[in-house]
């Protein structure tokens, strides 16, 4: 929800409690007296202070004194706050008194007597009954008040709970980029290393590559979200670094859609199953496949990496790397993504879509 949303929110709920206060006064000639006169003023600054101290409970008190565990001095200033709303509304606009509902028949004022004599006069104010109405507005007033330190507590605590699983995400999040990065330039290294010992003319190209490579880790990587456009020309270099190492007898097919909207991609995602299809689907003994698929299809990538089983490696360290990718998508694309891995005992595929954003 942006923060136009939000605005918007606040103020139809703000709007509907304003409203209350028909609520507690049915009748059509009671609504009339409450918002004609200084009952409806009084109604109105005290609900107007109630919606201020929402924001003030939230914004000051809370994060003071609750979180804090200042618990005595919450209570002595909720307390002292509650006692000012009921009184200060009073003092502002001070209330006469109106007529009881039952003496405003026609025909009859607060300071003249009925139009005719007949009959009993109208029985004046007895003090039960401003009692009982005294009663009445004070627990009102007091269960409004409860509701508003209630719900605006609730949503500040609701609000630090969640900051404090973004912060715990994004901690877990930079741990499990901390052991991809090293990984996969150690194995570029390696790479280029091989290609140094066999004095290729593409060890130079190779490293130029590498460089490339580095610059985008180091510099976007390390950010939550990149351009899908970088984080596919890294793929790329990737491929054609070890595109420079493979023999006649692998079989490489790569087809890579160009974006063109500027999407957004969480960074590092892709690549471990990449490196894991050259790492254990390549052997120059043996005749090898790999195949790489990457399309876009409104806001939608779709990913498509297959390889033959032809090279025997640590099985555990390919499963740490494929969990660790399958937890950053669990928390980056919750909802919004489906991994499929199939292997069997010749070949392995993976079948990743996102929604990007």
């Amino acid at each position: 929800m942006n923060r136009i949303q939000q605005i918007i929110l606040h103020l139809a709920g703000w709007a509907i409690f304003i409203t209350l206060p028909i609520l507690f006064f049915p009748g059509p000639k009671d609504i009339l007296v409450l918002f004609g006169g200084p009952k409806g003023l009084i109604e109105f600054f005290r609900y107007s202070f109630l919606i201020g101290y929402f924001y003030l409970n939230y914004h000051v008190l809370a994060p003071r004194y609750y979180f804090n565990k200042k618990f005595w001095q919450l209570t002595l200033v909720t307390l002292g706050i509650y006692f000012l709303i009921i009184i200060l509304p009073a003092w502002i606009v001070p209330d006469k008194g109106f007529p009881r509902p039952d003496t405003m028949d026609e025909g009859f004022t607060p300071t003249n007597k009925p139009a005719t004599d007949m009959g009993p006069h109208p029985a004046p104010f007895q003090e039960p009954e401003i009692l009982r109405e005294i009663t009445f507005r004070l627990g009102r007033h007091s269960l409004l008040f409860t509701l508003v330190f209630l719900f605006s507590l609730m949503l500040r605590i609701n609000n630090q709970l969640r900051h404090a699983e973004a912060a715990r995400q994004k901690a877990e999040l930079a741990y499990l980029h901390a052991q991809i990065n090293p990984h996969f330039l150690f194995n570029t290294l390696n790479s280029i290393y091989s290609l140094a010992l066999q004095k290729a003319d593409s060890t130079a190209q190779a490293v130029v590559k590498l460089s490339n490579m580095m610059r985008y880790v180091l510099t976007e990587a390390v950010h939550d979200k990149v351009s899908l456009t970088n984080e596919l020309a890294y793929l790329n270099n990737y491929i054609e670094l070890q595109r420079l190492r493979l023999s006649d007898s692998v079989t490489l097919t790569v087809n890579i859609d160009t974006p063109r909207n500027g999407e957004q991609i969480a960074p590092m995602l892709i690549v471990p199953f990449i490196e894991n299809a050259f790492k254990y689907g390549v052997n120059p003994e043996q005749q090898s496949e790999i195949t790489i698929l990457i399309k876009l299809e409104y806001m939608a990538l779709f990913c498509e990496i297959k390889n033959k089983k032809v090279s025997l490696g640590n099985g555990d360290k390919t499963q740490m790397g494929i969990e660790n990718v399958r937890q950053r998508l669990q928390l980056v694309y919750p909802q919004k993504h489906t991994l499929d891995i199939k292997q069997s005992e010749h070949d392995f595929a993976v079948y990743l879509s996102i929604i990007l954003e």
